[in-house]
């Protein structure tokens, strides 16, 4: 059995199939849509700032209790409590300053959606 390459019944199904309207699409935009971009190294560094304060708090709690529940009291256990409780700190400290450049660091533009050029 050959197959004709010009098939009359073929050819019919192809001029159906261009004959039919396309799918009409319609897209409703709002009255304003809100992109947020932020600097991703700012946001890295608040993350890891924020791990690490969460880290350091455990360990520093950790030493505290170590601390408080030896009978004689250990320097070692104050001075590492303690080195661990300012370190968390810090680490804090950074991680809220982060978090305020990420946030409140933004720069607003406004544009109308005709002002965009689109691609073909």
């Amino acid at each position: 059995m050959t197959k004709e390459k010009n098939n009359p019944t073929e050819i019919k199904k192809i001029k159906e199939i261009s004959d039919q309207k396309d799918t009409l699409v319609e897209v409703h935009f709002p009255d304003k849509i809100n992109i947020e971009l932020v600097q991703a190294n700012e946001l890295r560094h608040y993350e890891i700032f924020t791990w690490s304060a969460s880290l350091l708090a455990t360990i520093a709690v950790g030493f505290w209790v170590g601390y408080f529940t030896t009978g004689p009291k250990s320097n070692q256990l104050l001075w590492t409590a303690i080195a661990f409780s300012i370190l968390f700190l810090v680490s804090l400290g950074m991680a809220i300053y982060y978090r305020t450049k990420v946030y409140h660091g933004s720069l607003i533009k406004t544009s109308t959606l005709s002002e965009f050029k689109l691609k073909e």
